[in-house]
């Protein structure tokens, strides 16, 4: 058989459209021809497992087993790498969970930090105002006390 390209005819005359039909129509013929050969392979199989010699038969069967243990093989190695990768998965989404819980603990620590400091000024900025307060009041009374003694009467001057 000769190898035909389709897009270089083998003809030199430059046409139209460039169509090469005899060479499309080879290359389609070799299509079907491997299709048949393929229908006549799978046949024979089956022909040799259900009418040939019993070697024949014992052959097919070897052949049938041996293509189902590569089967099993091929599945049992896709499961162990599917196992690993969830095995990673699962690994790093646990590492991650760890960090994210060690990371929530340390925002709670910092942030009770944070509220202890804040309500000790607090505290600190009341008792201030206390005192300011206590001491306005202590220095009120004092002036007051000075009045009455000033004059008992009319002290808040408000009788005129």
């Amino acid at each position: 058989m000769s190898s035909l390209n389709p897009l270089r005819p083998l003809e030199c005359k430059r046409t139209v459209s460039l169509e090469t039909v005899s060479q499309h129509h080879e290359i389609q013929e070799r299509k079907l021809q491997g299709k048949r050969e393929a229908y006549r392979k799978r046949s024979e199989m089956y022909v040799k497992a259900m009418y040939g010699s019993p070697q024949e038969k014992e052959e097919v069967k070897q052949h049938s087993r041996a293509a189902l243990l590569q089967q099993m093989k091929e599945k049992d190695l896709a499961d162990k790498n599917a196992m690993t990768e969830r095995t990673k998965e699962s690994d790093f989404a646990i590492s991650y969970d760890r960090i994210c819980l060690q990371q929530d603990k340390e925002d709670r620590v910092n942030k009770e930090k944070y509220l202890q400091q804040f309500r000790n000024e607090n505290k600190k900025l009341m008792e201030l105002r206390a005192e300011h307060q206590k001491n306005d009041t202590q220095v009120r009374h004092l002036e007051e006390r000075n009045l009455l003694l000033q004059s008992p009467i009319n002290w808040s001057h408000t009788l005129h």
